[in-house]
C-alpha cells in the first residue's frame, strides 16, 4: 500500500519544517539516536542525501558524488537549499522518470519522492528528540506512519547487511499499530532468513500502540515503553541488535 504523489510531497514538506525550525537550536546538541552525532551533523547528513538524490535523477548508476561539510552557522540554510532544489526537480517530473536507487527495482522519480519523504520524517523526530520530549503517538499521520512501516520492511529486505542473526536462534514478532485499520505485520526471524509479511498471527514477542510510535520504534527511536510489549518482552531488544538500516 502505498500513499499519493501530493501526499508524499506534504508530508516531506511538513517534516522537513521541522528540521529547518529546530536547526540552530541543536547544532552542538547531541543527537543520540544517531550514534555519536550532534544537531549539525544530522543536517549535513540530510543535506548530503538530498545532494546526492538529485544527481540521481535521470541516470542509470549511482553518480560520483562530493560532498563539502557546513560550516555550523550555514548549516540550516545548506540544508534548505538543497530541499528546495531537490523539489524542484522533482516536481517538474512524471513519477516514472528515471532515477537510480540502491535496492535494484522502482527506478523511478515515484521511488524516490517516497524514500525522501520519509527519510526526512525520521531524521525529523530525531530533531525533534535532541530538542526535547515529543508525543510519539502524535508526530505522524496515521496512514503516512503506516505506510513508512511497509517502507521499513521494503528496505530491510532489499539490504541483506541491514539484519543479522546475534544468537542463531529463531523468534516472531508482531507489530499491531490500533489507531489505523489493515497495519499489523508478522516477522520471522532465522539464522539465515528475515520474512516480514501483513498479517496478523500470535508471535514471541507482540508490539502494540499507534502508527507513529510503531513507525519510530522499527527504525529504533522510539523507546520500548511508549508501547505495550507482550509475551518474551527480552526480545524488543533483540529487535536494536539485529535490525538497522
Amino acid at each position: 500500500m502505498t500513499l499519493s504523489r501530493a501526499i508524499y510531497l506534504q508530508e516531506w514538506e511538513r517534516n522537513a519544517s521541522v528540521l529547518f525550525a529546530l536547526g540552530a537550536s541543536i547544532l552542538e546538541t547531541p543527537v543520540t539516536t544517531c550514534g555519536d552525532w550532534d544537531g549539525h551533523q544530522l543536517l549535513d547528513h540530510l543535506r548530503r542525501v538530498y545532494e546526492r538524490a538529485e544527481r540521481r535523477v535521470g541516470i542509470d548508476r549511482d553518480p560520483e558524488f562530493e560532498f563539502t561539510p557546513s560550516d555550523p552557522e550555514h548549516a540550516t540554510a545548506l540544508l534548505i537549499q538543497a530541499f528546495s532544489s531537490l523539489r524542484e526537480v522533482i516536481e517538474e517530473l512524471p513519477d516514472e522518470y528515471p532515477a537510480w536507487n540502491w535496492t535494484g527495482r522502482n527506478q523511478t522519480v515515484s521511488f524516490l519522492v517516497r524514500r525522501m519523504a520519509h527519510e526526512t520524517a525520521i531524521h525529523a523526530l530525531d530533531a525533534g528528540l535532541a530538542a526535547g520530549p515529543i508525543d510519539f503517538d502524535a508526530f505522524f499521520d496515521p496512514a503516512f506512519a503506516r505506510d513508512g512501516i511497509d517502507e521499513f520492511f521494503t528496505l530491510v529486505q532489499a539490504r541483506p547487511g541491514a539484519r543479522k542473526s546475534t544468537t542463531g536462534e529463531s523468534w516472531s514478532l508482531h507489530l499491531h499499530a490500533t489507531d489505523i485499520e489493515a497495519c499489523e505485520w508478522l516477522v520471522d526471524f532465522a539464522p539465515e532468513s528475515f520474512s516480514p509479511r501483513p498479517g496478523h498471527a500470535k508471535a514471541d514477542l507482540a508490539m502494540r500502540g499507534s502508527a507513529s510510535a510503531i513507525y519510530g520504534w522499527v527504525w529504533n527511536r522510539v523507546p520500548d515503553q511508549e508501547l505495550e510489549v507482550h509475551g518474551r518482552t527480552e526480545l524488543a531488544q533483540r529487535w536494536r541488535a539485529e535490525v538497522s538500516i
